[in-house]
């Protein structure tokens, strides 16, 4: 794969004017500007957020173009749709993914609060999809200034990591000479995840050499495309880029830290971090998630075999406490729920689920089209739920 510079680093979808902020600002994006990261960068994340792109999508579709037309001829699309650019020859993979769990397609408008430094998506969209725009927007612009990597843009995360999978599947040898993988596809401000699915995906030591880089810590994640490959590449992992309350309305996006984060990982000399984990393959259990089978996520159908997901052995380690059960059925809803219905049929694991789908209901991580309370209790104890009906009121004669 040869680099080649960027071609159009305007990245203007068209149509993508909708914009409103809580306090009357000329230039939204000269707040955001700092001294390395001007104003027109700032409005690429913006045009970014502002496309709806479920997987699949007409959206996500124009937006993986502007991506290739943003990249030129030095960018590859592989079978499964993955944009795979490569600058210069180093061991380190970064890793972010072009859909989100958006209901539909199309524009939605952004609202900014320039005081605050966050921008949210209208009172009417399911969720920004900063979950994961913000990790576009750090892979374009570190390209932009040349940081040597091989970047890939993954497509179908949020439908259980249909492009990674078939990276690691298909055409492993792309991974031969990567000895990281970083993903930009985690919440919160602190975290460098160092467990994702229940098993380890990098070493406490590089975790720490990254961490004292970036001022973060180490973290249990759920799970982002570098999961799949773990048995491929020794250190793999998932750092916070600035986004909260992921897959909801409520979902928002750090931008000051967003920006503040890109001078950061441009200072790091990544190929000098230790590489201490074996990702030899551990024994795997098979189990009957392994099944081919459809399954639905955002009312699409996938026929995807189930062996993407861990063996009932590590789902235990996974879904062992009701914290990470319940951050596992946000990340994942469907899958979450597809998954119960085979492994948790206990007692005690039912009480488990339920406290889980009652934290999530009280929390409003629920998205008004799932109940989710009523899926998993309908999948993890495979009896149907009787609802109680209202009785008819005779009408006085």
């Amino acid at each position: 794969m040869t680099r080649a510079e960027p071609q159009n680093t305007a990245f203007q979808l068209e149509g993508t004017s909708l914009i409103t902020t809580k306090i009357a600002v000329e230039n939204p994006y000269i707040d955001y500007a700092t001294e390395t990261v001007p104003p027109e960068d700032i409005k690429i994340l913006f045009d970014i957020l502002r496309t709806k792109r479920p997987a699949d999508s007409k959206t996500e579709a124009a937006v993986v173009n502007e991506i290739c037309n943003f990249l030129g001829d030095g960018v590859e699309v592989d079978d499964a749709g993955n944009l795979i650019y490569r600058i210069g020859k180093s061991r380190t993979l970064f890793s972010c993914h072009t859909d989100t769990v958006h209901q539909d397609d199309g524009l939605q408008s952004l609202f900014i609060d320039p005081i605050a430094k966050h921008v949210f998506a209208d009172g009417n969209a399911d969720c920004l999809g900063a979950d994961d725009g913000a990790g576009m927007w750090l892979m374009l612009m570190m390209i932009k200034r040349n940081k040597p990597g091989l970047y890939i843009f993954h497509r179908g995360e949020e439908c259980g990591g249909i492009g990674s999978r078939h990276i690691a599947h298909k055409t492993p040898e792309l991974l031969e000479h990567v000895d990281r993988a970083i993903a930009f596809d985690r919440k919160g401000f602190n975290d460098i995840i160092t467990t994702q699915r229940g098993r380890t995906c990098c070493s406490d030591a590089f975790a720490e050499a990254l961490g004292s880089q970036l001022d973060m810590k180490s973290a249990t994640g759920s799970f982002t495309d570098t999961a799949n490959y773990t048995e491929l590449v020794p250190e793999c992992t998932n750092l916070s880029v600035g986004y909260f309350h992921q897959h909801t309305p409520r979902e928002y996006q750090d931008v000051e830290f967003l920006v503040s984060l890109l001078d950061r990982l441009m200072d790091v000399d990544f190929e000098a971090l230790p590489i201490v984990r074996d990702p030899k393959p551990v024994s795997i259990t098979k189990s009957t998630t392994s099944r081919k089978r459809p399954y639905y996520y955002n009312s699409r159908k996938y026929d995807d075999d189930f062996d993407f997901w861990l063996p009932a052995t590590d789902y235990k380690e996974v879904m062992k406490t009701v914290p990470e059960a319940l951050e596992f059925i946000i990340e994942h809803p469907m899958a979450a729920a597809v998954l119960l219905k085979e492994i948790y049929t206990s007692e005690q694991r039912v009480s488990n689920i339920k406290q889980a789908a009652a934290q999530l209901t009280r929390q409003s991580f629920g998205r008004d089209h799932v109940n989710i309370e009523e899926l998993l209790m309908v999948l993890a104890t495979k009896q149907p739920v009787k609802t109680k009906r209202k009785r008819r009121q005779k009408t006085p004669t």
